[in-house]
């Protein structure tokens, strides 16, 4: 998954898992934040969301909990870590002012060579138009000549 793309999907997740902590502190019964309720919530696939909640697990932007009793066949529920107390407020700011997500900032010289791979890209592109175009003229002037001959026919 694109860095990008992860850190967008991150910050929806961390962003949803805050709002059901809140949820719950005004309603002990309503829904924890466990991998139905996010899917539910956020029009994910379930399999793009446990790759990246295991991720976030990991890192410490999440903390897995088990249920005592599992619910809606999910043994585990999600709280909001350290890290993601810390990095939400970051992306929350970035995605106000219109920002790319991205947290790192890439080297000069791999941002040249990815505008590079695309240039090369769209020329390789552009000449198999060329010659899709080309040979679509060939039969195009043929069908032309055929067509002349059998008016010279009749």
């Amino acid at each position: 998954m694109a860095y990008h793309i992860h850190n967008a999907l991150k910050y929806r997740i961390l962003g949803e898992v805050i709002k059901i902590e809140e949820e719950r502190k005004k309603d002990p019964f309503a829904d924890k934040a466990d991998l139905n309720t996010l899917h539910k919530r956020l029009d994910v696939s379930k399999n793009s969301l446990v790759k990246t909640l295991n991720k976030m697990a990991n890192y410490g932007y999440l903390i897995r909990k088990k249920y005592i009793t599992p619910r809606n066949n999910c043994k585990n529920y999600y709280v909001l870590g350290e890290v993601g107390k810390k990095v939400f407020p970051k992306l929350h700011e970035k995605m106000k002012n219109g920002e790319s997500l991205n947290l790192r900032n890439p080297k000069e010289e791999k941002i040249s060579s990815y505008i590079r791979t695309s240039e090369e890209y769209i020329k390789k592109r552009i000449q198999i138009l060329e010659d899709k175009k080309k040979e679509i003229d060939d039969q195009i002037e043929k069908l032309n000549q055929e067509k002349a001959l059998i008016t010279v026919q009749d």
